[in-house]
């Protein structure tokens, strides 16, 4: 793993899922970067975590699995970022700015918009709580993702899944994921036991948790829809897996597991288990069937 500090110049590719291909440039070179970015912006620098490799086509790319935004340090970087990177002011305020607040502008325009407006020639107070709003989110977001990442930082999760989860659930991230961290399980990247370990070792969620239950029924009944093929799993077995799964005793497992069967995220019928889109589907595919045979005519011979 390498780190490498680098203004983000151009931004070649981007699609829907986040995905980056930028132009960087470092001190030394200047290379393609390849990862998960959260509202890349061109003339930021980036602290990039991952790995250079040579591209037999395209040449030498670094591939990202994490990141974190640079702050700008001085008056240049400052300047940059409120003209060229944020577009927040123009070059005359951006000046006037520097020349009276210095290195500390950011803070001021972040903490104190109104005495900003009142120094600053052309900037009003509207303009300066505008200024003001985007710095915190932007400042809120860094944060969101660099506590996610503590959450998430266990064998086998890719960094760049804290960048989905922001691009799902914005500022409120962290606090969806520590309310249910079992909400990971509906990331390609995660499963229930990989949500489980999460849950229970680092979030402290109880074991008889309704989500660990909801999350743990709807795993074991997946796993018997994939294998043999069948949707429905029989009561027993189900109770039996569910008690391997989660090493809570059956008689304490089943007063919970009616309260998930009446939220609807699994049903119940003559003491079989299955998913609710799984019988809805079911008994659609049953319907179709029987509309086919009911017009098929009578002097049909099906085996002609």
């Amino acid at each position: 793993m390498e780190t490498v500090q680098a203004e983000l110049t151009n931004i070649r590719f981007k699609n829907d899922d986040g995905f980056l291909i930028g132009q960087f440039t470092s001190e030394d070179s200047s290379f393609a970067g390849l990862g998960k970015m959260f509202k890349p912006e061109k003339g930021m620098d980036y602290l990039l975590h991952g790995q250079y490799s040579e591209h037999p086509t395209f040449g030498n790319q670094f591939k990202f699995d994490h990141y974190e935004v640079v702050k700008p340090k001085n008056t240049a970087g400052i300047y940059r970022y409120l003209v060229r990177v944020a577009r927040l002011v123009g070059p005359a305020v951006a000046d006037r700015l520097i020349e009276a607040f210095g290195i500390d502008t950011l803070e001021i325009l972040e903490k104190e918009p109104d005495r900003a407006a009142d120094q600053i020639k052309g900037l009003t107070l509207i303009k300066a709580g505008l200024i003001s709003t985007k710095l915190l989110e932007d400042k809120n977001l860094r944060s969101v993702i660099v506590e996610l990442e503590s959450i998430l930082d266990i064998p086998g999760i890719k960094k760049s899944l804290s960048i989905d989860l922001v691009e799902k659930y914005g500022s409120d991230a962290v606090s969806r994921i520590k309310d249910n961290p079992y909400l990971l399980t509906h990331f390609k990247q995660v499963g229930f036991k990989t949500a489980d370990t999460i849950a229970i070792q680092k979030l402290n969620i109880c074991p008889d948790s309704i989500f660990r239950i909801t999350a743990a029924s709807i795993h074991i009944i997946k796993e018997q829809m994939a294998s043999p093929g069948h949707i429905w799993i029989d009561e027993n077995t189900f109770y039996q897996e569910l008690w391997n799964l989660t090493l809570i005793p059956i008689h304490k497992l089943q007063p919970i597991v009616e309260r998930v069967v009446k939220s609807e995220a699994i049903t119940f019928e003559n003491q079989m288990f299955t998913l609710l889109s799984a019988k809805a589907n079911e008994s659609l595919i049953a319907r179709v069937i029987y509309q086919i045979s009911t017009n098929i005519p009578e002097q049909t011979c099906l085996l002609n």
